[in-house]
């Protein structure tokens, strides 16, 4: 620990992947040597983010050389603040604490990746914050905050979609812009949803009616990541498997010896059967796609996109401008985890992430981005564990599923270099609103008409805008710094709601019920969730911490 007063860390209990809708375990640690530290918590962030990075050359000035330019661009996909624990005196006792936690996490998140392009990249990339909540000071200043990467795997595909058949398709067979006849080809596939170290089998058919002779026929699966920035983009393209079949022995695929006239083939289009397909269908030739571990989950994000496309060609020989026909469809790329039943039976293990991916810190920097490395040592055994760690351990807190969410997902691009830290009004906006708060609630502790006053508070437009900002951990202890009595708790609530409206959301809601008096939990929950501006979407994780007696009276409030 060193000389450092104050330490928090993290250390997860997954050494690979979880999987969305799984459950995040881990420890969060929090040491202070010196003394006791003034801090109304520890909260927990879950941050997932796309991340695009474009480098290209600008614009020449006279003979210099072309300067480079970088453009950046991001997109909040998941970001979650949850209280872990609290003082509620306001004061955390110095010593040595372990607090276990159990986070289930959304079932759509997407994967962890990273694509690197020459010196521009994307990513999708997840990071789990701790940080001391401290009344006098900014969240996540440097010694009050840990950051791990979580490495997130998308949910399984527990099922495999129903086989596709394309149909026969006739292609115009062209050389030198002269007409050489026609191919007929059509391909079906036993699934259009395959998985990491999976397989596909691709069966082919058709016929060739023009001079060209048939190379081979080709299967191939082709992946495309396709990122952008700032108006610009950038693309990254590899073809993860592909087989040839060679059909030139097959009857139907040999060339004819001359070209068909125009009477001849408006004939045969007339006058063919169903036995002339059924013998195309016959002499199928088919193969199998083999993909690697190391493919990517497919993604349509807001700015980075993950494209796999199935490929059938009929590969022509000679020079480019013979005709190859081609036929494509987009398939989906899901990984598939082992069931509960299997893992327990079989002992199987998570399998490893989709694509590589980098960490960072918490400032962003103008260098491009890094793989992450496994040989980092885990922070929490590196840094925080001494070798006299004697902590006082708490039981598991269970975070609810969808207790709180996202906020509003948003696109920022700049160019160039980007900010390593706020600036100045920021800073100074943060710092104001923490003030505003503290003095809120030692004002609204020491009155003797805490509603009156609370009332005269949300008139100011500094405390406005105060209360506007409120995370869930703060509106309850603002609650519970001003009520006395029950009726004052829902009476309370209900003004600091209403001020809150539209930043007031189903997690503020959740926090009421989980931390207010048991007395007074559900009378708050019926004034104030109908207020929630997300009510609609998120109503059912309400639902799910009711009993029969609440869910028909909360349906009701509702209403």
């Amino acid at each position: 620990m060193g000389n450092t007063p104050v330490k928090i860390g993290i250390r997860l209990d997954h050494s690979g992947t979880v999987e969305a809708g799984g459950v995040l375990k881990g420890r969060v640690y929090l040491s202070m040597q010196r003394s006791d530290q003034q801090a109304r918590g520890i909260h927990l962030v879950l941050k997932g983010e796309e991340l695009s990075e474009i480098v290209r050359d600008g614009e020449s000035n006279g003979d210099r050389e072309r300067r480079r330019e970088v453009d950046r661009a991001s997109v909040t996909i998941h970001n979650l603040d949850v209280p872990l624990t609290s003082f509620p005196t306001g004061v955390a006792p110095r010593g040595q604490y372990e607090y276990p936690f159990e986070w289930p996490l959304p079932a759509n998140l997407p994967s962890t990746m990273h694509c690197q392009e020459g010196d521009s990249s994307c990513s999708v990339r997840y990071q789990l914050t701790a940080y001391l909540d401290n009344s006098a000071s900014m969240s996540f200043l440097p010694d009050y905050s840990s950051t791990e990467t979580v490495i997130v795997a998308a949910a399984s595909a527990t099922v495999h979609a129903q086989p596709l058949q394309m149909d026969l398709e006739e292609f115009n067979i062209k050389s030198c812009c002269a007409n050489r006849g026609t191919m007929t080809m059509g391909w079906d596939a036993d699934t259009i949803v395959a998985a990491p170290k999976g397989a596909m089998n691709v069966g082919i058919t058709g016929k060739n009616d023009s001079i060209v002779a048939l190379a081979y026929l080709s299967a191939k699966v082709v992946e495309t990541v396709s990122w952008s920035a700032n108006g610009h983009s950038k693309k990254n393209t590899r073809v993860l498997t592909s087989n040839k079949v060679y059909a030139n022995e097959n009857p139907l695929w040999k060339p004819l010896l001359h070209i068909p006239s125009r009477r001849d083939r408006r004939r045969t289009q007339y006058e063919s059967t169903g036995h002339e397909d059924a013998e195309v269908w016959q002499n199928r030739c088919v193969t199998q796609l083999n993909f690697p571990v190391d493919v990517r989950d497919s993604h349509l994000g807001n700015i980075v996109k993950v494209r796999h496309s199935l490929v059938i060609t009929a590969v022509t020989p000679g020079a480019c401008c013979v005709t190859s026909p081609e036929s494509s469809v987009l398939i989906t790329i899901q990984r598939r985890m082992p069931t509960i039943g299997l893992a327990a039976a079989g002992g199987a293990v998570l399998p490893e992430p989709s694509a590589p991916f980098y960490q960072d810190e918490i400032v962003i920097a103008t260098a491009p981005m890094e793989e992450y490395s496994y040989q980092d040592p885990p922070m929490a055994v590196a840094e925080i564990l001494p070798d006299n760690w004697t902590p006082h351990e708490s039981e598991v807190v269970v975070i609810l599923a969808n207790s709180v969410i996202p906020e509003a997902t948003r696109a920022t691009s700049v160019a160039a270099v980007m900010p390593s830290a706020p600036t100045e009004s920021l800073l100074k906006e943060s710092h104001q609103i923490a003030t505003s708060l503290a003095e809120l609630q030692t004002t609204l502790m020491a009155s003797k008409d805490p509603t009156a006053t609370l009332q005269e508070q949300l008139n100011n437009p500094v405390m406005v805008a105060t209360v506007e900002n409120l995370s869930p951990h703060e509106v309850v202890e603002t609650l519970k710094s001003c009520s006395r009595t029950d009726p004052e708790y829902v009476l309370h609530a209900r003004l600091l709601a209403s001020t809150m409206v539209p930043h007031f959301y189903c997690r503020h809601v959740m926090a009421c019920l989980w931390s207010l008096p048991q007395s007074v939990r559900f009378q708050v929950l019926k004034e104030i969730a109908p207020l929630a501006s997300d009510i609609a979407s998120q109503k059912e994780s309400v639902e799910r911490e009711l009993d029969a007696t609440e869910l028909m009276e909360f349906r009701s409030a509702l209403m």
